[in-house]
């Protein structure tokens, strides 16, 4: 079975661990959303003492404040099949408007003919 990631304990007094993005999420809270990466590096230097990249932490940033990408599927809209979309409602008005033109025994006539 592998073995875990071993820690070396820097930065696990404040509860990130070595894990830099944990760092860079607690960095934006300090600092906020607009902090620059330079701003959060030092920031994590100081309070972490972990080295994590300026350009590492522009991805985690980006991610973290994206989100989690669950809203939103993306390609085409799946297509139809008319069954889905099946309104009853507007078939009876539509039944109804015919029974008002052909006359009850029309409407009968025309399903006799479709059945």
């Amino acid at each position: 079975m592998p073995r875990g990631k071993k820690s070396n304990g820097v930065g696990a007094a404040n509860g990130v661990g070595d894990n830099n993005m944990e760092a860079v999420r607690q960095a934006l809270g300090t600092l906020g959303r607009g902090a620059k990466p330079k701003a959060i590096h030092s920031h994590i230097l100081s309070e972490y003492q972990l080295d994590v990249h300026p350009n590492m932490i522009s991805s985690y940033k980006s991610t973290i404040l994206k989100g989690s990408g669950k809203g939103k599927k993306r390609g085409p809209k799946p297509k139809s099949n008319g069954a889905k979309g099946h309104n009853i409602i507007s078939d009876l008005k539509t039944l109804k408007e015919m029974k008002a033109r052909l006359g009850a025994d029309g409407v009968r006539e025309l399903l006799g003919l479709l059945a």
